[in-house]
């Protein structure tokens, strides 16, 4: 049904008001000439956009009622794409355990419908539900494996994704170079995508999804002391989307950096104390 296609783009696009109206409609128009699998796709659409807008209590209700609908059609890969969205859901509620569990279920319905996207999503879950359980050899081998099937999908969305959640990781072990390569390729890739878009207003609602990343990045080039550069990504992002957007990841990083305490020695409160004034020249200087 192409109302289920128009959610899906306009979901990718990051416009999940009208997203949300298109998989309602799709859903409302395939009950009423009884179509159960396009409102159970179109269900699936509903939960995507509540998870996207961290809408988690939503999301999760829908994708287990996509999920009865798709089992009673005998659907394997409607199936995996319900339990993989109750998993995402679960490691949006950090519930690490039971996220983990539903993506392995996930992960083989996917091998049994031969879906090699699913699979990528499912390994990069896996990955997000390892790293958020402090399992982080584990959680770089999912994203390693997701990385490759999204390569092989040509998927630069999920390729991107992968790559910021990998420098994550890398910064977790204090490797900033290494972390602010793969954020570089993740914004390589989000811009490769931006520049199909048509409009002014596509491009801004687009990137509003990817503030975090933008954020990420600026914060470990200002750690690197490239603070030249800093500026030029920051500059780059709020052209198109604005600055509110990534605003708040930099101010909550900024408001995460302790600057006192028994524990810190004066190079530490020191270094703290001048990362923070360099990221708040860089925000007031555009």
């Amino acid at each position: 049904m192409m109302l289920v296609v128009e959610g899906q783009l306009l979901l990718t696009e990051g416009d999940f008001p009208q997203a949300e109206a298109r998989f309602s409609d799709a859903h409302n128009r395939a009950e009423g000439i009884q179509e159960p699998f396009y409102a159970a796709e179109a269900l699936l659409g509903l939960a995507r956009t509540y998870l996207s807008r961290s809408e988690l209590e939503a999301a999760s209700s829908t994708f287990l009622e996509a999920g009865r609908q798709f089992q009673q059609l005998e659907s394997t890969d409607g199936d995996g794409a319900a339990m993989l969205g109750v998993a995402q859901t679960l490691v949006g509620q950090e519930q690490w355990d039971e996220a983990l569990e539903h993506c392995e279920g996930a992960l083989v319905r996917f091998k049994q419908a031969d879906d090699q996207l699913g699979q990528a999503d499912a390994q990069l879950t896996l990955g997000l539900a390892h790293q958020g359980n402090d399992e982080l050899d584990e959680a770089l081998n999912h994203y390693d494996q997701a990385l490759t099937l999204y390569q092989q999908q040509q998927q630069p969305l999920g390729e991107s994704d992968t790559r910021f959640e990998r420098g994550d990781v890398l910064l977790l072990r204090g490797d900033l170079d290494a972390a602010m390569n793969e954020f570089s390729k993740a914004i390589a890739l989000v811009e490769r995508v931006l520049k199909t878009l048509s409009t002014p207003q596509q491009w801004s609602t687009f990137l509003h999804q990817y503030a975090e990343l933008y954020a990420q990045a600026v914060i470990t080039e200002v750690r690197l002391n490239e603070d030249e550069q800093a500026r030029a990504l920051l500059t780059s992002f709020v052209r198109i989307a604005g600055l509110p957007p990534i605003e708040k990841y930099l101010k909550a990083y900024e408001d995460s950096l302790p600057t006192s305490g028994e524990n810190m020695t004066e190079e530490e409160i020191r270094a703290n104390k001048d990362l923070i004034k360099r990221l708040r020249q860089i925000r007031k200087g555009l």
